[in-house]
């Protein structure tokens, strides 16, 4: 189905055989507090940026949350 919005109820949605496509093309627009962001933009901050609380941080909360899975599981 192609459709301009994420929702599963969007009337305006279509149907398309995969024998008619040829060729799909994804882009990826990054937005941050509702301005697009340039992909090139220095702003956009990854991973290897963070700083060593920074990691710390992060390496905490995906502690926890794996903790939380194994609880839920």
């Amino acid at each position: 189905m192609i459709s301009d919005s994420e929702s599963n109820y969007e009337p305006n949605k279509y149907l398309i055989p995969k024998a008619n496509i040829e060729y799909i093309s994804f882009t990826n627009i990054y937005c941050s507090l509702g301005k697009d962001i340039p992909i090139n933009n220095p702003t956009i901050v990854t991973i290897k940026d963070f700083n060593h609380e920074e990691l710390s941080l992060l390496k905490s909360i995906n502690r926890k949350d794996e903790a939380l899975n194994k609880i839920v599981e």
